[in-house]
Order: C-alpha cells, then structure tokens, then sequence
C-alpha cells in the first residue's frame, strides 16, 4: 500500500473509533453519499494535502464532511453535535456549518466541513 493510502486508512479508523456508530467513515464520495441516500449519516474524508515539516516528517492536513440525513433540523442538529463532540476529544483545527447537496439529487443536508492537521513520522 502507498504512504498517501496507509494515512487515510489510518485517519478512517481513527475517526471511525471516535464518531458516534450512527456515522459511517469513507474516504469514497460515491460510498458516502450512497450511505445518505440509505438514511446513514456520514463522514467523508477528502484527499488531504500533505506537506513536508522536515525529511523525515510530513504534516497532513485533512477535510471531513460530516453529513447527517435527518431532514428534521433538531435531530440533524443532535447528531451533528453528537460528532463534533465526539471529534473534540481527539481534536480539529476548525467546523464550518454547511449544507451540501449530492451530484445527481436536488436533496440538502445539513453539515459540517471539519479541518485538522495531524503529523507523520516517514
């Protein structure tokens, strides 16, 4: 496996054992938005941004799209808190309140676009 595969499989798992299990962790957009379709909150990580610290060393910045189906605003509000609180504990540099809507539906849900940087040893 590449460097760039073993680190977003690493960052699904780590967010998988933190989120709520009411959200499914991707790295496939088609996966996720699947997922939504079925009525299963989501989490899609998007390819990161890598950036080298030293020659030893990369820092990785990560996007999250955490995603919740509910088309009732208070229950996608409580599931949306529910992770966020969740990924407190293991920390984010940012949460921007967004909506998105899939391609190829005219569906809107609401969300949250989560921004952290994590370190690698290479």
């Amino acid at each position: 496996m590449s460097l760039l595969a073993d680190i977003i499989e690493s960052e699904q798992m780590a967010l998988a054992a933190a989120l709520p299990e009411s959200f499914l962790v991707t790295a496939e957009p088609t996966s996720g938005y699947a997922a939504l379709a079925a009525g299963k909150n989501t989490a899609i990580i998007t390819e990161p941004n890598l950036k080298p610290e030293s020659y030893c060393q990369l820092a990785v910045d990560f996007e999250v799209w955490l995603i919740a189906t509910s088309q009732d605003q208070s229950q996608a509000r409580a599931a949306l808190s529910e992770a966020i609180e969740a990924l407190m504990l293991i920390g984010f540099d940012n949460a921007y309140a967004l909506g998105v809507t899939p391609p190829g539906t005219s569906r809107y849900y609401a969300a949250y676009k989560i921004n952290y940087t994590n370190s690698y040893q290479i």
